[in-house]
Parts: structure tokens; sequence; C-alpha cells
């Protein structure tokens, strides 16, 4: 016994759920090839900006300019955790 209106609503969140994973795999392997390495830590980032959209009413409008975000605060998180590094290891050496 099908229900056309529970089948339309599975097709639609299935179609959601492919272009918001397509998205996902375009947007981490564009961060990946600009931060010359796969970092676990941008996939979480994306996953947090999906989960960020999936609470507006526009999920595919909105993930796109989250996950940038998110991924822009990894980058600049581990752009200061290395300047950190490098300060820690040039004392150490001193």
């Amino acid at each position: 016994m099908d229900n056309p209106f529970i089948a339309a609503c599975t097709a639609s969140c299935r179609k959601l759920v492919s272009r918001m994973q397509s998205l996902k795999t375009a947007l981490l392997n564009e961060f990946g090839q600009r931060a010359h390495s796969y970092d676990r830590m941008f996939e979480l980032a994306l996953n947090e900006a999906e989960a960020l959209a999936h609470q507006t009413g526009f999920p595919l409008l909105t993930f796109p300019t989250l996950a940038r975000e998110k991924v822009e605060e990894v980058a600049a998180w581990k752009h200061h955790q290395q300047a950190v590094r490098r300060t820690s290891l040039t004392r150490v050496a001193a």
C-alpha cells in the first residue's frame, strides 16, 4: 500500500541528501587542495555547516556559505596553531 505523498517526500529527501553530499564532497576537495592536505577538521567543519544549514528552511542555499565560513575558521585556527608551535620551538631551541 504505497502512499504517493510518502513516496514523494521520500524521493525529495533522498534528492536533498544526495545534493548535499555532492556539495560536501566538492567543497572538501576544494579546501583540501587549497590547504594541500586532507584534514579531518575540514570534514567536521562541513558536517557542522550541514547541521546548521538543515536548521534553516533552505539548506541547499545556506550550506555553501556556512561551509566556507566554517572551513575558513578551521584554516585560521590551523595557521594560528602553526605560529604558536613555531614560537614554542624557537624558544625551546634558544
